[in-house]
């Protein structure tokens, strides 16, 4: 009876799903979603500007996750523009944004509530700005010939890859559920449907031409939009070719074609003991139930006995997109390689990028390869540099990262243009296929714009901000330089992240151990992380990179024990951040800070009422095995020094009694030394 009783109690719950909107069980403390990026910046990756404005489209399909209507962004052709080939006036970009993806209960809880990378904004239009700046692609400037076209950037909040048809989709763990909407492909037709005869404004005035009458369209996707363009663009262009069958269509595709993990295990594709067969049926499963994905038409016929290997975007690409298609891929790619261990099966970072090698090379050879091959009618374009970036057809990047190529150093805009234009330049630009060794290959001198110099940073250890110290692992460190995030943005989860905004860190040792890096708070001009444990003594490189995707590099020494006081005005030096206590004959205890808290001057503390002891904060100290310190010249007992359990990074040592002969002095410098290693001096005062 009692089991009986819980699975009627299990049905129910189960039965009264909420959707996103209603949804109130976020591991938060409101029950709701914790974040909203601000629209101009990454997760949401809105650039800020009001180059394309939004329109909504009506098509009761194009939904987001949560039900609001989907949206584009969208700017007409300069007027009278050309770009070298001739007029622009009927030539256009469609884009698909970019944004991850999530397939079951845990995943969309998360990119829902905001504890995680993602957050609403990308399963929701109702967080959306009215406008939009353009970049990259969509960047109007004389050195861009894609500038002036009609430019539409189809907003990315469905979750799905684009390839997703599913209502109501319920998602539970067993005890709770909710539902939420799986529509990309819906959209994408949506976008294509509401283009046709051409958009107007509220007044009435014309905002684009009738797609209709197009001479040229590039349906172009970054990252999950990649994905989504390679997916669906065999199934637009039939579309697109009965409506306009003398127009110029192709793909531009920004990121996706990584190691995938075939063949690693030396198995046959579908053999039951190959693990990429089962991670892939695995995925084929959950976006089959997840999101009714809409798989590849040819494909699926062609692959009757194996349907899931229709789910993985690299294979399709390969052997049944005949649309003419573009790819950029990194190699290092740091979206891709940031977790590569867990989602590959590589074992080593060059591994990796070895294998993104191959599956580009493949890529550039479809047209002799490919299963489909009769029925294309261009070869592929390709550029694949070394720089550790993940996107950047949509940020200014797109016109610096360089791959050299005989002598001649490119960039993706550089080959793209000429393999849409035919102009005779090269269209297949790959860099040199890394050694397998070292395991953590380097970055490539052509990466930045005006190679090899690398915007320049500063780390120090983050109470004395001394940039002549080592800093230590375990410890809290800083990072000064600019653009090193979009905004000031504090982590809220435990443990840290290893992203905020899009910015990630990362320490390599002198051995060339990579690890990333907790993130406390990033800024435009500072990061504060976590210095990851077990990295060796020695030089260290450390490296930032922004949302932008844009990378910088520093050197700094590690050292086992490297100690920094923290101070109230957070300068490294005047009165200690720090607290006292202090304990009457007869036990009565007391406490207080050794500033005051609105103007940060120093509080002297009372030595006449008793034993008093002070804690002072610092970091870099938890790895000595002995301390010392003396206060005004004076030695005073360390009781003890650990890590401070509460916040990662952060240590305390303990001091006391204070003596009494300190009575009186003002600024008192607090000299504390960490395996006789001197510590920034602070201040104390004493009354």
């Amino acid at each position: 009876m009692q089991r009986l009783v819980l699975a009627v109690v299990t049905a129910a719950a189960l039965s009264a799903q909420v959707s996103l909107s209603e949804l109130n069980f976020c591991p938060t403390p409101t029950g709701r979603p914790a974040r909203v990026s601000a629209p101009d910046f990454y997760p949401s990756h809105v650039p800020r500007g009001t180059d394309l404005v939004k329109v909504t489209l009506n098509a009761p399909e194009a939904v987001c996750n949560d039900g609001s209507p989907a949206i584009m962004y969208v700017r007409r052709a300069a007027a009278g523009a050309r770009d070298s080939m001739g007029p622009v006036d009927n030539k256009w970009i469609i884009h698909n944004q970019e944004g991850g993806a999530c397939n079951d209960y845990a995943q969309c809880l998360e990119r829902w509530c905001g504890t995680g990378f993602y957050d609403a904004s990308k399963m929701s239009s109702k967080y959306a700005p009215a406008t939009m700046g353009g970049a990259g692609i969509f960047s109007r400037t004389a050195s861009n010939e894609f500038g002036n076209y009609n430019q539409v950037y189809v907003y990315y909040c469905s979750s799905d890859l684009w390839i997703g048809r599913k209502t109501d989709s319920v998602l539970s763990d067993g005890n709770r559920s909710f539902k939420a909407q799986f529509k990309g492909a819906r959209i994408i037709d949506a976008v294509f449907d509401a283009l046709r005869t051409g958009l107007n404004d509220a007044q009435g005035r014309p905002l684009l031409p009738p797609l209709d009458n197009a001479t040229h369209v590039y349906y172009t996707g970054s990252s999950a939009g990649s994905a989504g363009t390679r997916m669906n663009a065999d199934r637009v262009g039939a579309i697109f070719r009965a409506r306009m069958p003398n127009a110029v269509y192709a793909a531009l595709t920004d990121a996706g074609i990584n190691g995938n993990s075939d063949g690693v295990s030396l198995l046959a594709i579908g053999d039951p003991n190959d693990p990429y067969t089962v991670q892939q049926t695995a995925m084929h499963a959950k976006m089959t139930q997840a999101w009714d994905a809409q798989y590849d038409a040819s494909c699926l016929q062609l692959n009757a006995t194996r349907p899931w290997i229709c789910s993985d975007s690299v294979f399709v690409t390969q052997n049944h997109v005949t649309t003419p298609i573009f790819n950029r891929t990194d190699l290092l790619d740091s979206n891709k390689i940031k977790d590569f261990e867990t989602t590959t099966l590589y074992k080593t970072r060059a591994e990796f990028a070895r294998a993104s090698h191959d599956e580009m090379t493949q890529f550039t050879r479809m047209r002799e390869l490919s299963p489909e091959r009769a029925q294309m009618t261009k070869s592929p374009g390709a550029y694949a540099p070394n720089c550790g970036v993940h996107i950047t057809l949509d940020s200014n990047t797109f016109f610096s990262k360089h791959v050299t190529l005989n002598g001649t150093r490119l960039s993706f805009y550089d080959v793209l243009w000429n393999w849409v234009s035919a102009n005779g330049g090269p269209t297949i630009a790959l860099t040199a296929k890394p050694p397998a060794t070292p395991a953590d290959p380097p970055y490539d001198a052509e990466c930045s714009s005006a190679a090899p110099a690398t915007p320049a940073l500063v780390t120090v250890n983050s109470a004395s901000f001394d940039r002549t110290q080592p800093i230590a692992p375990d410890s809290i460190a800083s990072v000064f330089g600019t653009n090193l995030a979009p905004e000031l943005r504090a982590a809220a989860t435990v443990p840290l992240p290893l992203d905020l905004l899009g910015t990630t860190v990362g320490v390599r040792d002198r051995n060339g151990v990579r690890r990333g890096a907790r993130l406390i708070a990033v800024s435009p001009g500072q990061i504060n992380f976590i210095v990851p444990a077990g990295l060796a003594a020695g030089t260290a490189t450390i490296g930032a990179q922004n949302g932008g995707d844009e990378t910088f590099l520093a050197t700094v020494e590690l050292a086992a024990v490297a100690p920094g006081l923290y101070s109230a005005n957070a300068q490294g030096r005047g009165v200690a951040a720090a607290v006292w206590l202090a304990v009457s004959a007869s036990g009565v205890r007391t406490s207080g800070l050794l500033f005051d808290p609105a103007t940060l001057a120093p509080a002297p503390v009372d030595l006449s009422g008793g034993d008093v002891y002070l804690t002072l904060f610092g970091t870099g100290l938890r790895g000595a095995s002995a301390v010392q310190a003396t206060i005004g010249g004076t030695g005073v007992p360390v009781l003890g020094f650990a890590a401070q359990p509460e916040f990662a990074g952060l240590d305390q040592v303990n001091l006391g009694p204070i003596p009494r002969s300190l009575a009186g002095r003002a600024n008192a410098e607090i000299s504390l030394t960490a395996n006789g290693v001197r510590a920034n001096a602070v201040t104390v005062s004493f009354r």
